[in-house]
């Protein structure tokens, strides 16, 4: 990304509540505003083709289910187009996800995991890491992934590739469908939001030293 180009119009508006809850859920904030960017470009009234709403596109099932958990059913019903609620149920689901991958070890490369879960579906990205797990080892990883062997699997660049394998599909338990990732998404979704990432950290950077 080019250092010198025009900056969303709202891009410095939600940083304080970005900060907040990112330091609240121990996510690095500028990780998370680059996630808002790609999400809604810093639009808390974005409305997507499949019902996401506000700052970080959030289905209103998804944010029921972090407010409830917050103990704020109500608000994750009728507030998703108030940002600071948004970011709060946005944010908190990040870290859910995040803490469903105990098995990467590496910080940085776990939040791509969590990233991909976040746009795609934990359950394409679970199946990625266990046909990524038995090509490298050519045995099942362990259940629950206890107890793994550390290897390249861990690393989003190694098992992200694993998403286009014909063996990378999850049933619809309500239909009994067979359901595909969108794998060209989902891995655009990650590479942009650290595209993003990397300008926002520059852009301090550029700042401090002006």
């Amino acid at each position: 990304m080019n250092l010198n180009q025009k900056l969303p119009a709202r891009f410095f508006e939600f940083d304080s509540w970005i900060w907040e809850f990112s330091t609240l859920y121990k996510l690095p904030w500028k990780l998370i505003k680059a996630q808002v960017w790609q999400e809604s470009g810093f639009d808390p009234n974005a409305v997507s083709s499949c019902g996401a709403v506000g700052l970080m596109q959030l289905m209103p099932e998804t944010a029921k289910e972090m407010a409830q958990g917050a103990g704020g059913k109500e608000q994750g019903e009728i507030k998703l187009f108030d940002p600071e609620t948004n970011l709060a149920l946005g944010v908190n689901y990040d870290r859910w996800l995040f803490d469903r991958f105990p098995e990467i070890p590496n910080e940085e490369e776990r939040m791509k995991f969590a990233l991909a879960a976040y746009n795609g579906g934990r359950g394409y990205v679970n199946k990625a890491i266990e046909i990524s797990y038995d090509c490298e080892f050519g045995c099942e990883i362990p259940p629950g992934h206890k107890g793994s062997a550390p290897g390249r699997w861990q690393t989003w660049c190694h098992t992200s590739a694993y998403l286009c394998s014909p063996y990378c599909v999850i049933k619809n338990l309500e239909t009994g469908k067979t359901l595909k990732p969108d794998y060209r998404q989902i891995l655009d979704y990650v590479d942009h939001i650290w595209e993003k990432y990397e300008f926002i950290r520059l852009q301090t950077l550029k700042v401090m030293n002006s």
